[in-house]
């Protein structure tokens, strides 16, 4: 089962069935009790896209996807 978020304006393509069951969040988003399905089948999550492909590497590969350099500090994007 392929799925559609998108976050911003950007468009996510994934299948959950390998790590659905790891976040609440995403379990009750889709399982219809929020009623968050759109007319064209995609779910829309209010945030920011370089910070959700973080959030969705990590539901896939179950690896935090942020490194920490001493100089130049973490590699996680920064909002503003």
């Amino acid at each position: 089962m392929h799925v559609i978020i998108k976050a911003s304006q950007r468009n996510f393509i994934t299948d959950p069935d390998g790590w659905l069951g790891q976040s609440l969040y995403f379990n009750n988003l889709f399982s219809g009790k929020w009623g968050d399905k759109q007319e064209d089948s995609s779910y829309f999550i209010e945030t920011d896209a370089n910070f959700f492909q973080h959030i969705l590497r990590y539901l896939c590969t179950g690896v935090l996807p942020v490194s920490y350099d001493r100089l130049a500090g973490h590699d996680f994007p920064h909002s503003g």
